[in-house]
């Protein structure tokens, strides 16, 4: 069953080196991070909202130049009796508090 899904990434990265400079080489490519997440999500199946996260998690942190990662993950809900709401999972990984 395929759902709708939103996600939101934090990723602790030093972007010292590239904000000196102004060197987008330096810098994480986010749109290649956005690419990623997407990818995993389509290419698995997970029952879990929170199986999905960690993978999303691990994934950012194994592939891209980041000490710590927090991915938050939504979907909406429907409810008989309550309506709709959000169901959510968080996860942090890596260097993050």
């Amino acid at each position: 069953m395929t759902q709708v899904l939103t996600a939101n990434v934090e990723m602790r990265v030093d972007v010292a080196a590239a904000a000196r400079r102004d060197d987008i080489e330096a810098a994480v490519d986010y749109a290649a991070v956005a690419q990623t997440l997407v990818a995993v999500a389509r290419e698995s199946r997970f029952r879990l909202l929170e199986a999905l996260t960690e993978a999303l998690a691990d994934r950012v942190l194994s592939d891209f130049p980041v000490s710590g990662v927090r991915v938050e993950v939504s979907k909406a809900v429907k409810v008989e009796a309550a309506g709709t709401f959000d169901a959510v999972a968080v996860i942090e990984r890596g260097e993050w508090s």
